[in-house]
């Protein structure tokens, strides 16, 4: 039997040849590479990922600092404001975990100045006779961050422009020079111009000033005779109203915009003719109730008491009365049918917004009501 001699061209050892080994390694260098990039596009989008959810909770803090400290900080102290509702150092607040600073815009057209802290002055105060504020502008602000290279100048690009920018999009006029993709522009947008409630005070009563106060200031304010006042405040502000014996006859939560007259030396939510009507005999009551002393305390009572029974109360006459305004409507299908058979009203899916509003205060106020008896 003939053996195979290397001479003619076989070969007497197991193995790669250096052609065979070349095209190995060069498989196994374009798997790593493709392995790599996979990698490196999974970390960069886990960047932008947790830069998003960071500036989600700047914009919440921000909300939330409107909302339950009624204020609104300037570009001098949004870091530490920011900072100090969201419990935490405020480099995590000025600058992103790629060590790029944040920015913070103001809209310029804001008619508010800044820092701004709610008092009973409100914003855009009217006390023109028969004058209604006119809501408070420029209410918007932007949060700026970039997961690439730092944030360049921004002072050719306008607000609004940065504002109408859609997501994964570079604002018209970005800097070429900006080393990055528009994924890694990230934009939040705070409009706080739909947490303002206008009040309207009038003071009908020509001799006695209507005494007043906002969110339990520890000063009372005073309207005189024959003005009113119009201004804008913070969705849930309570309002405070004195007889004029500087007695508390009523508290309300701004939810809406509101009105209320001072008329024969009360406050109601409506002016009658002749002063003595029904909303004067309501404030009445509402007053000999909360000026009885409270029962005494009980962790199970959740809080109830005189105040809130009465807050409840008048929230629920409101809603009842937008309830009735809508023709007692109380499904959201226009086919309802007017016979007691018909029950999509008890489908909280079905019921109109205005019924619905009404069920939930009229809930409110028995719960309130029974959590007092304890």
């Amino acid at each position: 039997m003939n053996a195979f001699h290397p001479s003619r061209g076989g070969r007497l050892h197991a193995g790669f040849t250096v052609i065979e080994l070349i095209a190995v390694l060069t498989v196994i260098g374009i798997l790593v590479g493709l392995g790599g990039s996979s990698a490196y596009v999974r970390l960069r989008q886990g960047t932008r990922d947790r830069e998003a959810i960071a500036l989600d909770s700047l914009a919440a803090g921000m909300t939330n600092a409107a909302r339950l400290a009624r204020y609104i900080p300037s570009t001098s102290d949004w870091v530490a404001t920011l900072a100090a509702r969201l419990d935490c150092a405020e480099v995590q607040v000025s600058a992103n975990a790629s060590g790029n600073a944040r920015v913070y815009m103001v809209d310029p057209a804001i008619n508010v100045t800044l820092p701004y802290s709610q008092t009973g002055a409100g914003m855009s105060s009217s006390t023109a006779p028969g004058s209604v504020a006119a809501p408070p502008g420029g209410l918007r602000f932007l949060f700026l961050s970039s997961t690439a290279d730092a944030l360049p100048s921004l002072s050719g690009i306008t607000f609004d422009t940065l504002w109408n920018t859609v997501p994964g999009a570079l604002p018209a006029g970005w800097p070429s020079s900006w080393k990055g993709e528009a994924a890694d522009l990230q934009i939040r947008r705070v409009d706080l111009r739909g947490l303002m409630m206008r009040l309207i005070l009038n003071n009908v009563d020509a001799n006695t000033g209507a005494i007043w106060q906002i969110d339990g200031a520890s000063t009372t304010l005073t309207l005189p005779g024959s003005t009113q006042k119009s201004a804008w405040y913070f969705d849930g502000s309570f309002v405070s109203l004195h007889d004029s014996a500087g007695v508390l006859s009523s508290r309300y939560v701004l939810k809406a915009d509101t009105s209320y007259t001072f008329q024969s030396g009360s406050w109601s939510p409506h002016l009658t003719s002749n002063g003595e009507g029904p909303g004067v005999a309501l404030c009445d009551k509402a007053a000999d109730f909360l000026a009885k002393p409270p029962a005494p305390f009980r962790s199970d009572r959740c809080g109830a008491d005189q105040h809130a029974v009465v807050e409840e109360m008048c929230n629920y006459l409101r809603n009842y009365n937008r309830w009735s305004n809508n023709g007692f409507k109380r499904s959201d299908d226009s086919n309802e049918a007017d016979d007691d058979n018909n029950h999509d009203h008890d489908d909280p899916d079905q019921q109109s917004p205005r019924y619905r509003n009404s069920r939930e205060c009229q809930d409110r106020v028995r719960t309130f009501c029974k959590n007092a008896c304890k």
